[in-house]
Formats: structure tokens, sequence, C-alpha cells
């Protein structure tokens, strides 16, 4: 038996390394494009800011397989986190959760930053942020010389997709598109002259200001942290109710537009956060689903 006993203490070593030093995790979506690829596995290192407990049995490896057969699924804690070892820093690209589904962006501001996208870009605090390499973005390029632009779709690996009219969508690092101002006969387009499908960002965060925001240009935003004290006019209402809902743990109605404004059942004019919080981007930032439609996460 005392094979067993190794087996066991080897299977345990295992699961201990999956739940609190690192895991793999497959990426399904090209969100993250330039820097992690569609179809990658990737290490995730979970000890640095601090492991998270699992919070159900659904959460443990191996475990989850059973839970989902038989249908339980104790709960075991609370969202609790153990020690890290660094601080969260800008650009790290991170694992986070999202309505039950883990997803990888990368952090490009961090709480109290005001963050606001332009044409595709983002800028921090009225300047042009820190972006990591390999970023993608998507423009238009259009022209008469149809070899000119077969001879471009066939030179590289990058991702054309045809419009119609001799126009093209483009996916590519902007030094792709940097490349391509030699050819006098190629317009190229801003991103937000591109024919937007309107049905792609009816998810817009927050959704009460819908038609104001979309992705490619996201109005300036105050990333909220921990002892921000608000007030809960029908501005700061509209752009931190879904907010306070999903990560305050507080009681809202989101389809309230006018004062008085009511949390936990109680009238209230101004909120204090409890959190810190940082804003998300993929790095194919016009194919990415984040926190321009998610908001900020704790």
């Amino acid at each position: 038996m005392s094979w067993l006993k190794w087996i066991f203490l080897f299977l345990g070593l295992v699961l201990f390394f999956r739940l609190f030093i690192a895991d793999l995790y497959f990426v399904p979506t090209d969100s993250m494009e330039g820097n992690i690829a569609a179809g990658s596995y990737i290490l995730v290192e979970k000890g640095g800011y601090g492991a998270k407990l699992p919070r159900s049995l659904r959460e443990i490896p191996w475990v989850s397989r059973l839970v989902r057969w038989t249908g339980y699924n104790a709960p075991l804690w609370a969202n609790q986190r153990m020690i890290g070892w660094r601080e969260v820093e800008r650009l790290d690209a991170v694992l986070t959760e999202m309505n039950g589904i883990k997803i990888i962006k990368r952090i490009v501001a961090m709480p109290g930053d005001q963050v606001e996208v332009r044409k595709g870009r983002c800028f921090i605090n009225n300047k042009p942020a820190v972006e990591p390499a390999n970023l993608r973005f998507t423009q238009t390029i259009r022209s008469d010389a149809a070899a000119l632009l077969q001879e471009l779709r066939n030179a590289g690996e990058e991702e054309w997709s045809y419009l119609g009219d001799r126009s093209f969508k483009v996916i590519a690092d902007s030094s792709y598109f940097a490349q391509l101002q030699q050819y006098p006969a190629l317009q190229v387009n801003c991103v937000d002259q591109i024919d937007i499908d309107a049905s792609e960002d009816r998810g817009i965060y927050p959704k009460a200001r819908r038609g104001e925001w979309d992705r490619y240009n996201y109005v300036a935003l105050t990333v909220p942290y921990q002892g921000l004290e608000i007030a809960l006019d029908r501005e700061y209402w509209a752009t931190y109710c879904w907010t306070l809902e999903l990560h305050e743990g507080v009681k809202v109605d989101c389809e309230q537009q006018d004062a008085p404004f009511l949390i936990n059942g109680q009238e209230a004019d101004r909120y204090r956060f409890t959190k810190d919080y940082y804003f998300l981007l993929g790095d194919n930032r016009m194919e990415s689903f984040d926190s321009r439609f998610f908001g900020c996460f704790p």
C-alpha cells in the first residue's frame, strides 16, 4: 500500500500547485492577439498578488468535474485572497472573471487614473498611455490600385477583411500602418471612420450612457479607488451604478435616472468606494470585450 500513499501525495502536491502556485489556461479568443495568440495555452502565476481561495467545489481542479456531474456544489469561502509578494502594476496581463467566465486582459489604468479612449488609442490623465508591445489596431484601407492591395494582402500575416468597393478592414500593429504611409495610392482611415456595427456596442459600459460612448471613443472615466467619495448626482449614478451593484455588494436600482437614489433601500446623496479598481483592455484593441463593456475590475 505504500505506492498508494506516494500516488496520493503526488496528486496532493499537484493540486496544491494548481490552486496556489500556477496553472495552465486555454485562450479561446483573439482579444490579446499580438502577444497571446488565440488557441494558446498559457501559464498563469497565482501567488504574486496572493492566490485566491476556491469559493466552491467547482473551483477545485479535478473535483470540479465530479461536481458538474453530480450537480452538488457546496460553497466554501467568500472571495478571499492569500498574502502575495508583489503589487499590481500597470501593463500587467491578468486573468480575471466576469459573469463566471475567465478572461485575460491587460491593466492600462490604475486606481484614481482618468482613462479615455480616442479613436481606439488609450489616454491616461489626458496623456497618451504607455502601451504594450505588439498592440493591434483596426483600420480601413482603400485603393484603386488592385494589384497593390493584392500584394499587401499576400505579403504578411495581418488580418484583412473585404468591406466592398476596394476597401478592407485590417487588423495589425501600429508599425504596420506606419509602413503603409510609403504608398500614396492607399487611403488609410482612422478607426473612428470604420462602419461600426451598432449591435456590437449595445453592451458598452455604462449601459445608461449607451450612445455617448463606444469602444472606439470612450469618454474620460475616473477609475475608483478605496476611499473615493462621489456625489450621487445623475451623471455619477449613471456612470458607477453598475460597479456598485456588481462589486461593492450594495443593493441599487440602475434603472433610476433621477434623485433621490437608493442604496440598500436608503436615500443617499454620496457614496464612498470600499475597493481599488483597475481598467482592463485587450491588446487586440478593437476586437476585445473588456472594461469598455464590463466596467472597472476590483
